[in-house]
């Protein structure tokens, strides 16, 4: 169970990541999205050799050899680093007008508390009153196509 809250923790930061970085991409700041795109490639260069060297990973559920899927893993992140130095997106940040800095928004670390509080309670109550196990519903013989 705690592999699974660490795994579901770190995908949702790696979620908040990506979404963060994009949007720094669109207010012309490149250093998030290369170093998110440079930890991806590094993390799958890092499963490759722990998959080569131990036997913590089997088989792979695919046919595909390694290098093919190792590829095909790199894709995004590739893609992140072209798509942030390409000539049109540099273009772009630089024409992009100037940030002006906006007054501060009033505080209210009431409601703040108040509002992340009844989000967690929300939360956990979807948590508890949900269903789990038992038997899965029967499979359609219709396609929906």
């Amino acid at each position: 169970m705690p592999l699974v809250v660490t795994v579901l923790g770190g995908l949702a930061g790696w979620v908040v990541l990506c979404a963060g970085s994009g949007l720094a991409a669109l207010e012309g700041g490149r250093r998030l999205v290369n170093g998110l795109a440079c930890a991806e490639i590094a993390a799958v260069a890092a499963l490759v050799v722990v998959s080569q060297v131990t036997p913590l990973v089997g088989d792979l559920p695919t046919t595909l050899p390694l290098p093919a899927v190792a590829l095909l893993a790199l894709a995004v992140p590739v893609g992140k680093l072209l798509l942030t130095s390409a000539p049109a997106t540099l273009a772009w940040a630089e024409a992009a007008p100037p940030r002006v800095r906006t007054a501060a928004p009033a505080r209210h670390p009431r409601l703040r508390l108040a509002t992340v509080a009844l989000i967690g309670i929300a939360l956990g109550a979807l948590a508890v009153t949900t269903p789990v196990g038992g038997e899965l519903p029967p499979v359609s013989s219709v396609s929906g196509h």
